[in-house]
């Protein structure tokens, strides 16, 4: 009788596993999940599962506008708002084994904001794509020292709990972020993408902190150091006059967290079998980044 030895046995497990029929995901969003077409697939690799994901995404959009685009596509034949055709002709173009759905962040923290459209959205994917399981992915908190703090909507303002957290703006959003995407999760019976929970989960426990900083300190070509930010980026103007960034889109560290997220809700696999390493990032820093994504999956459902 012959006997594979250890590494062979492991190679032809490993060849079964890339030539198995890919994971397909649809992202129907905005710029908070697109990075997913490209780093979904490139970390999943890593860890010998093969994994397609396409969008439909506009940045900025809230579930409002897109249940808008497929009401007029719906009510004006021949008009598609992307290129490629519509939303149904989308759902129906392949097998899909997931569809994401999620809020714009400027309206993610407003839970009056996901109805009735979130529930639209997902009776019009099982509609269209049957074979899918519909998720929603949890948004995250804009950077301790996004300007949009500084001209907050009344409705905050008069919550008497950010009375009670008027100096932490960010835990306020994050809190009312969390709070609506459970609650519309729950209402619908939808499975969440923890993405939000993970960046807060980092914010928090990282040491050192990302610590914000005031721009007047600074003059050009000196630059603050944001290094230890999951959101945003910064650089100079064109004139030299002024700092401007990014305060709310994920970097390079909060985008891995975030594909981390991602593949262990998708799979139901650890974290710990991803290998991929991107640049920049020190090994300690990948390491703590699975660490907090794998204590959040571990409280969250996952896997197919």
């Amino acid at each position: 009788m012959k006997f594979f030895f250890p590494t062979t046995l492991l190679a032809i497990l490993f060849s079964i596993t890339l030539n198995a029929e890919p994971i397909r995901i649809l992202t129907i969003g905005n710029s908070f999940s697109e990075a997913m077409t490209h780093w979904l697939p490139l970390v999943a690799k890593s860890a010998g599962i093969e994994i397609e994901v396409e969008d439909l995404t506009i940045g900025g959009c809230t579930m409002e506008r897109h249940w808008s685009n497929i009401t007029k596509e719906t009510n004006e034949p021949g008009y598609h708002y992307f290129e490629h055709g519509t939303y149904q002709a989308k759902l129906a173009s392949k097998q899909w084994d997931f569809v994401t759905i999620q809020q714009a962040s400027h309206e993610s923290w407003r839970i009056e904001s996901y109805r009735p459209y979130a529930k639209l959205l997902r009776d019009f994917i099982r509609a269209n794509a049957p074979t899918a399981t519909v998720l929603i992915q949890m948004t995250w908190a804009w950077r301790q020292d996004d300007p949009r703090y500084q001209t907050l909507p009344q409705k905050w303002k008069s919550d008497p709990l950010y009375q009670l957290n008027k100096q932490d703006p960010q835990g306020y959003m994050h809190f009312m972020i969390l709070r609506s995407y459970h609650q519309i999760a729950q209402e619908l019976g939808l499975r969440i993408i923890p993405t939000g929970i993970a960046i807060q989960a980092a914010r928090e426990t990282q040491s050192p902190k990302y610590i914000p900083f005031n721009p007047k300190d600074y003059q050009y070509p000196d630059l603050p150091d944001v290094s230890r930010a999951l959101c945003g980026n910064i650089k100079w103007n064109d004139k030299h006059t002024a700092l401007t960034g990014d305060t709310a889109h994920l970097n390079q560290r909060g985008t891995f967290l975030q594909t981390c997220i991602w593949f262990g809700i998708i799979t139901g696999h650890p974290v710990s079998e991803i290998t991929y390493q991107p640049k920049g990032l020190t090994p300690e820093d990948i390491a703590f980044l699975k660490e907090v994504a794998q204590a959040t999956l571990n409280i969250y459902p996952k896997g197919r």
